[in-house]
């Protein structure tokens, strides 16, 4: 099994490829060229059986919040890349694979759950994501 951050390889992707990259109407597109190449680069490489792409949800505080107060205070994402990310999941339903989102957490609580599933049913998980 494939276990993706998707936030972190979209941040990376969204602040590493030029701006210039854009779609219809305008709209950024660099997060989700960059995203869709790690993706199926990563896929083709690994054929894994099944592949699920993890992502944070920035509107609603998760427990980290509660318990450090000041956890991830003054973060400002672009709105090309909030944009981004709203639309990043459909491209992973497109491709087949499957998303984990929800209110209160965050892409690494999927990406554990996943793994330890994977695990006691005798599975193998890889785990990708990137961190600075």
């Amino acid at each position: 099994m494939l276990v993706i951050d998707g936030d972190s390889f979209a941040h990376r992707a969204y602040h590493g490829l030029p701006k210039s990259i854009v779609r219809r109407g305008g709209k950024g597109a660099g997060a989700l060229v960059g995203f869709a190449n790690f993706l199926l680069r990563l896929y083709q490489a690994e054929h894994p059986r099944a592949v699920l792409v993890g992502w944070d949800t920035l509107t609603a505080p998760t427990y980290r919040h509660k318990r450090f107060p000041a956890y991830q205070s003054g973060r400002q994402f672009d709105d090309a890349l909030l944009e981004q990310l709203d639309t990043l999941p459909e491209l992973v339903t497109a491709c087949g694979f499957a998303n984990a989102k929800g209110p209160g957490y965050e892409a690494d609580d999927f990406l554990a759950a996943a793994v330890a599933s994977e695990e006691r049913a005798g599975g193998t998980a890889l785990v990708a994501r990137r961190r600075s």
